[in-house]
């Protein structure tokens, strides 16, 4: 299923496809645009979260983008986006990327997203709340490969 970007999206569904653009980019600032400054992110189901921990502002999303210098060609996939008014936008999305350190490896993992979108006090739709599931069994390869590389070079 391939997902066609209405020509006048809706103020939250734009900040969801601003935060997708900016995941395509792989840019840790453009990503956070569309965030609010008090986001609360959490990543599902719990049996992954050991390496997600939960964040509650932009600052700490940032601090915690672990695989953000780890990774390279970066894309997301949009099959399907549903909006729930007021102000939820629910994505099912899938990434393919490659480990800096794996070059010659491709990567990648399946998504569903719930964006809470709401207007702040300047009046821009920010997102305040993300619910991001992910693929557990692709998460524990990708950690199992990043920890591996990391220990060969450091014993180097």
């Amino acid at each position: 299923m391939s997902y066609t970007v209405p020509a006048n999206p809706s103020p939250q569904l734009q900040a969801a496809l601003d935060w997708i653009e900016g995941c395509n980019a792989w840019d840790g600032e453009l990503i956070t645009k569309p965030m609010s400054d008090d986001i609360h992110h959490t990543v599902l189901p719990t049996s992954i979260t050991h390496g997600f921990p939960t964040s509650t502002t932009k600052q700490a999303w940032l601090e915690k983008w672990r695989f953000g210098p780890l990774a390279e060609q970066f894309k997301i996939t949009i099959h399907e986006i549903i909006e729930a008014p007021p102000d939820h936008v629910i994505a099912h999305l899938s990434s393919t990327f490659r480990l800096k350190s794996r070059p010659e490896e491709q990567f990648g993992n399946e998504y569903m997203i719930i964006f809470q979108v709401q207007k702040d006090s300047s009046g821009q739709h920010k997102i305040v709340r993300m619910k991001e599931f992910m693929d557990s069994l692709r998460v524990s390869n990708l950690i199992k490969a990043a920890n591996e590389d990391a220990a060969q070079s450091s014993s180097h």
